[in-house]
């Protein structure tokens, strides 16, 4: 599992969890895709990480998050 960590404030706030665990099950669905070379899934996760939806559910710039689970899947290949 990918963990995705933000820590910017002490106050709990259920909106941002959400979306934090949104980014972390797609940032998981997306290493598995990349190592079973599964184009399709790649392809719809990768649409996800640069949409304004993903954006929007965290600080997190979830396309500098794909590069790095792509170069994590690459150096353990």
């Amino acid at each position: 599992m990918i963990q995705v960590e933000e820590r910017k404030s002490t106050a709990y706030d259920p909106y941002k969890a959400l979306g934090l665990a949104i980014i972390e099950a797609a940032a998981t669905v997306y290493k598995d895709a990349l190592v079973k070379h599964d184009d399709v899934a790649i392809a719809e996760n990768e649409k996800f990480f640069r949409s304004e939806w993903a954006q929007s559910l965290s600080d997190i710039d979830t396309v500098v998050l794909m590069a790095r689970i792509r170069r994590m899947v690459k150096e353990a290949a």
